[in-house]
């Protein structure tokens, strides 16, 4: 009982120094449970957009040595097939150069069908200018990423070089 009777004698006497020491811990709180709650909703945001931006499983070749799965489309049909799966989308994967005028950039190309990738990935949600598919009626097209259509001060519909381990084509824009 001594001791509170101290206690209460040097906080009352020392009345603006408490309120300050009160209001200090009182401000501590309430950013600390500020920045919990912002990290907790950032730790959720990274999670949902982790697995809406990834296939929930990737499927490659056997042999490290190949490049491709021979007899995609099948594969692709009996995957489809089973119980549980909503959507399936081949992918081929390859790196290339982009070139448009005296600008050019190494990019990680992916050879996509537009109408499958959709019910996989949902990009069209994502596609800045253009439609994703749209391209399943062009040939040749790319969807180019902001940034680097940015780089390379590229526009829908301009013409652009891609050179791969391939003959090189001309390649028309949609980003």
């Amino acid at each position: 009982m001594y001791e509170l009777k101290i206690a209460l004698r040097q906080i009352l006497s020392r009345k603006k120094q408490t309120l300050f020491a009160i209001l200090a811990v009182a401000l501590a709180v309430a950013v600390i449970t500020v920045m919990m709650a912002m990290l907790s909703g950032f730790q959720d945001e990274l999670v949902r957009s982790s697995i809406e931006n990834n296939p929930h499983i990737v499927i490659s070749p056997q042999d490290e040595g190949e490049e491709f799965i021979h007899l995609y489309r099948y594969t692709s049909a009996l995957i489809a097939k089973k119980e549980g799966v909503i959507a399936v989308s081949p992918k081929y994967l390859g790196q290339a150069a982009l070139e448009y005028r005296d600008n050019a950039e190494g990019v990680s190309l992916q050879g996509v069908n537009p109408e499958s990738e959709e019910n996989v990935m949902r990009v069209n949600k994502d596609v800045i200018e253009g439609d994703l598919l749209t391209l399943v009626h062009t040939k040749y097209g790319i969807l180019l990423g902001d940034r680097l259509a940015e780089n390379l001060e590229v526009h829908i519909g301009d013409l652009s070089l891609i050179h791969i381990s391939e003959p090189t084509r001309l390649r028309r824009i949609s980003y």
